[in-house]
């Protein structure tokens, strides 16, 4: 290396001899070239020139060379605050630009040091002055290329802060001020020199009342406003103006989408989740709405209609934590559950309600009528009278979908176990509890047994039950046994009413709750006002229910004006009372689409598809579609079946990684939707990998390769399902016979449980804990056994054994061996007896 104070000449390797081949020349950290050149070949001939990218020289070699070498000078590069209250200036600056035509100059305050030429099609350079390094030698500018040229050009600031002020931004103009700001000439020092300073704008309440008689107008940013609401009214920004609260949940909206897949997302605070989510806007606008990042985001999806925008709506609460009183586990007071195919059905667990059900599907232009009569102005499904909400056949082409999203409110005390345990039978009291059926519910309570007796009763608002010196407490519906007698439960303390107040009374509790709700099931429940024998909404307009009130949309095919009325929306026209679709692509004999594409009507629009031959290239400008030759491109397999914690790899073939490298791209999507494997996967033009495979992966994979060569363009597909293998359990007791007669007591025994697993990984196989043991008791709940003295668990020959160290008669009877991981539950029981 040679060096000088502050530059360093960086050599690249001589590159391959083939086409396209390059050698880079890569500055140290916190260095960029000054210079950037060719060396060991004559642009024009042996080399097809130089570009400059960040830090990095590059030198191609051309189809005549035998390799070339890249020689950067590089500088060291601080910066400088920017006196015009812009980004900071660096000392070097450099940008590159390709096209037919080029031409590119320093920004003001910097001179212009070199320019570099980079043309693939070496017979092409001559005359377009460059010398035989590839630098140019008049001004930073060429036309006439074959497909494209690209210049490089580099800068270096020649102005300290003040010349580069005096010559950028003596004034507003130039000076940058960020959003919601404005520039004004002031004398911020006193010193008489008038300066540009910015300042927040605030104009957002000029001549602007719409917040009525119930709030207050407050300026925000450089023209909008907010409003500080009476008691009882709240902002809403929908409507921009004070509104009754109708919810106690915090409103979130999401930004204004507009366009095929444009999204709207509405997040909720961190530690809060999506308890309602739907889409705001002109109906035929939206592809619905999906509630994702583990419930604390509302995502609106827009359509292919492209005049109207949309946004999401979320309501956000608390979604608590608590003790299952059926088995002991924790559980949340909201569940989620969610189905995508071509008829998705779905309802909530036991013990749940379902309070909404949203639908999505990106291909809601070709839905039939019958699932669009299906679906609400705010992308909602009403559940049927079973809690079960479903769609049949909502499309007919195979590999597309409707997707339902399901919020789950938790009942409150009989109600959940009415519905979730109404019998001993599935309940799970810990050790020293028992469970027993409640004298005026009829519904099963977890009781501890205490010694004494019922000599004296101490139950109050229940009934003792003695079993010999020993007592439990059988507690009236909404009391609980606290270990002396039954008290009353603070149901409030679950939050049971939702949208209300909570009431606790001695043995129950009771909601007040809020307008626009109804006292239904323990819980505060939205009254649906479209239901009403009336129609709160006019003639062109459509009801839909919302938390705690109702929206008034227009019709599918109408769109609400600026002074409120319902009119025809875009790509439909009045008819009598209605609206009817505009064929555009046969509206006039010129098509509304561009060359090589074709018009396909859809109601209230078009679209405009590429003709077949011809596709959009990552270069193309303004989405043209270009012809294109077909490649080969093949999955290794039409199918990949995987189960649950394996590693998955997806190979396709077909499309050379060496040609690919230089002049392609590929593209991949899941289930229709855009799919970027580097958030779910690692990636190669070979395919990609799966690791710790899990359901959501699965699903029908689809690859688009692009190739855009010296030789033309290239396109390719290839489709590929991926499926989870669905686990199950098998379990027998290898010596089972021993077991057939009476044991000697005092002898050591071991039963073995042996797990054949299909389609389960297991992280240790003899893992003792892969399965527990219970003794089974006529009646009463399975005891789950500990380790101790006189009992243990090991793993032998591959058999999970449990070892009983000195047995006497009275541990005779039935045990249970339970294998449950995975969503997958079987069991095996042995009978055992000793004397």
């Amino acid at each position: 290396m040679d060096e000088d104070e502050d530059t360093v000449v960086v050599r690249g390797e001589v590159s391959g001899g083939s086409d396209d081949d390059e050698s880079e020349a890569v500055c140290p950290s916190g260095y960029v070239p000054k210079e950037c050149y060719v060396q060991g070949g004559s642009v024009g001939d042996e080399s097809d020139g130089a570009y400059i990218i960040h830090d990095t020289c590059h030198a191609v070699n051309s189809y005549k060379g035998d390799g070339v070498k890249a020689r950067a000078l590089c500088a060291n590069n601080p910066s400088m605050e920017n006196p015009c209250n812009g980004a900071s200036l660096p000392r070097y600056y450099s940008t590159q630009e390709r096209d037919v035509s080029v031409s590119l100059s320093c920004p003001v305050g910097y001179e212009e040091l070199s320019c570099i030429l980079h043309c693939p099609w070496v017979n092409k350079i001559a005359g377009k002055g460059a010398d035989m390094h590839g630098v140019m030698e008049g001004s930073c500018s060429v036309s006439g290329c074959d497909r494209w040229c690209r210049l490089s050009i580099i800068c270096k600031l020649n102005m300290d802060a003040d010349e580069y002020a005096a010559a950028v931004c003596p004034s507003c103009e130039g000076y940058v001020c960020g959003s919601g700001e404005e520039c004004s000439m002031e004398d911020t020092t006193g010193s008489g020199i008038m300066k540009p300073t910015c300042r927040v704008r605030q104009s957002g309440c000029d001549d602007n009342d719409r917040c009525g008689d119930n709030g207050v107008c407050v300026p925000v940013g450089s023209n909008d406003y907010s409003c500080n609401c009476d008691a009882e009214y709240e902002y809403n920004r929908l409507i921009g103006s004070c509104l009754p609260i109708h919810t106690l949940w915090a409103t979130v909206l999401g930004e204004e989408a507009i366009g095929d897949e444009a999204v709207s997302s509405a997040v909720c605070l961190e530690g809060q989740k999506v308890m309602r989510c739907h889409t705001y806007g002109a109906p035929t606008a939206a592809d619905g709405v999906t509630i994702e990042n583990a419930g604390s985001q509302c995502v609106a999806r827009a359509s292919h209609a492209l005049s109207y925008s949309i946004r999401a709506v979320a309501y956000c609460g608390d979604r608590s934590a608590m003790r299952d009183p059926c088995t002991g586990d924790e559980i949340y007071s909201t569940e989620y559950r969610m189905d995508a195919s071509l008829s998705p059905s779905i309802e909530c667990p036991s013990g749940y309600i379902m309070a909404s059900c949203a639908f999505h599907s990106p291909w809601t232009q070709f839905l039939n009528e019958a699932t669009k009569a299906q679906i609400s102005s705010i992308s909602s499904v009403q559940p049927n009278a079973a809690g079960v909400c479903s769609m049949e056949n909502c499309l007919e082409t195979e590999g597309q979908f409707c997707k339902l999203t399901a919020i789950c409110t938790k009942l409150t005390r009989d109600e959940y176990l009415t519905a979730a345990c109404p019998t001993c039978d599935n309940v799970r009291c810990d050790d020293g509890f028992e469970c027993t059926i409640g004298a005026d519910n009829n519904l099963p309570q977890c009781t501890e047994v205490i010694p004494g007796g019922c000599d004296v009763n101490n139950c109050g608002r229940g009934e003792c039950i003695e079993n010999g010196t020993d007592y439990s407490c059988t507690c009236e519906s909404g009391f609980r046994f606290n270990g002396e007698t039954c008290a009353d439960v603070n149901e409030c303390a679950e939050s049971p009413c939702g949208n209300g107040d909570c009431l606790n009374l001695e043995g129950g509790y009771q909601c007040d709750c809020m307008v626009g709700y109804t006292s239904e099931m323990g819980t505060c429940i939205d009254v649906d006002e479209c239901v009403a024998a009336e129609s709160p909404c006019g003639p062109y307009e459509r009801c839909s229910n919302i938390e705690g009130s109702f929206i008034c949309d227009c019709l599918q095919t109408f769109y609400k004006s600026d002074d409120g009325d319902c009119v025809c929306a875009d790509g439909f026209t009045p008819s009598g009372s209605e609206c009817i679709d505009i064929d555009e692509c046969n509206a006039s004999p010129i098509s509304p689409c561009p060359a090589n594409m074709e018009c396909t009507n859809t109601i209230g629009n078009y679209q405009c598809a590429c003709s077949n031959g011809t596709a959009v290239f990552p270069s193309s400008e303004e989405g043209e579609c270009l012809e294109y030759t077909p490649c080969e491109l093949y999955g290794v397999k039409s199918e990949y079946q995987g189960i649950r914690g394996n590693t998955i790899k997806v190979e396709i073939t077909g499309v050379r990684t060496t040609v690919f490298k230089v002049a392609g791209t590929i593209d991949w999507t899941k289930d229709g939707v855009v799919w970027d494997p580097a958030t779910d996967a690692s990636q190669t033009v070979q395919g990609f990998t799966l690791y710790d495979f899990q359901p959501e992966y699965a699903g029908f994979y689809e690859a688009t390769v692009y190739l855009e060569r010296k030789t033309g363009y290239e396109m390719c597909k290839v489709g590929i399902h991926v499926k989870l293998l669905e686990g199950s359990a098998h379990m027998t007791v290898p010596n089972l016979e021993k077991f057939s007669e009476t044991l000697p007591a005092g002898k050591g025994v071991a039963v073995q449980c042996k797990v054949t697993l299909t389609n389960l990984k297991l992280e240790n196989a003899k893992d003792v804990n892969n399965v527990k043991w219970y003794k089974v008791i006529p009646g009463e709940e399975d005891v789950l056994l500990v380790d101790n003295d006189l009992i243990n668990f090991n793993y032998k020959i591959g058999s999970y054994r449990l070892w009983f160290e000195d047995p006497q008669p009275e541990d005779s009877g039935t045990y249970k061996c339970e294998f449950n991981q995975q969503d997958v539950y079987a069991f095996v029981e042995v009978a055992m007896a000793w004397q």
